[in-house]
């Protein structure tokens, strides 16, 4: 059984328990970045003061049929190329490809009812979408939430104390990817 602060591999340390997400039916993405401040619009970002900035061009859209999952957060303990880290990810068997519904639940877990899974000191907290984009989620200056996406290329490079979201293997049985 796996424990906090168990390392997966030569470059990943589980750093949370269980993180538990729903599957979702359905989901509009520009939903995410709703804000209560503009009449009758619900949205995520609604607890931050509109302090969030967004950069990329994967927010658009729908996504269908989100299936559930059940998450750890990994701590990058050094400098590692993505072609790296999605090597330990598939030989571990915690690779899985993300939707912005799984991005959406975990900032509602993380803002809404305060279960620190998210670095707020800058650090990146990181997604990967069907093998395409990294999602980059970080608080910037101490305040500002931003979102960037990235194409994913195996030359990207992450730094130590960057963290990543990927199957919790203690609760996941081992799955053909």
């Amino acid at each position: 059984m796996k424990t906090l602060g168990t390392m997966v591999g030569g470059s990943l340390k589980n750093m949370t328990g269980a993180i538990n997400l729903e599957s979702t039916e359905y989901f509009k993405i520009e939903d995410f970045f709703k804000s209560k401040l503009i009449k009758n619009q619900d949205g995520i970002f609604e607890h931050l003061n509109n302090h969030f900035c967004i950069q990329g061009d994967a927010f658009r859209g729908e996504v269908m049929n989100s299936p559930k999952l059940i998450l750890a957060n990994y701590e990058i303990i050094s400098c590692i190329n993505e072609r790296t880290i999605f090597e330990e990810l598939f030989h571990y068997k915690i690779y899985t490809k993300f939707t912005m519904a799984h991005v959406m639940q975990i900032c509602k877990i993380h803002i809404m009812e305060g279960a620190k899974i998210l670095q707020e000191n800058g650090q990146a907290n990181l997604f990967f979408l069907d093998k395409s984009y990294t999602i980059n989620l970080y608080k910037r200056l101490g305040k500002y939430w931003c979102v960037r996406v990235v194409p994913i290329s195996y030359f990207n490079v992450w730094g130590a104390e960057d963290r990543l979201f990927a199957l919790n293997n203690q609760f996941n049985p081992p799955q053909l990817l």
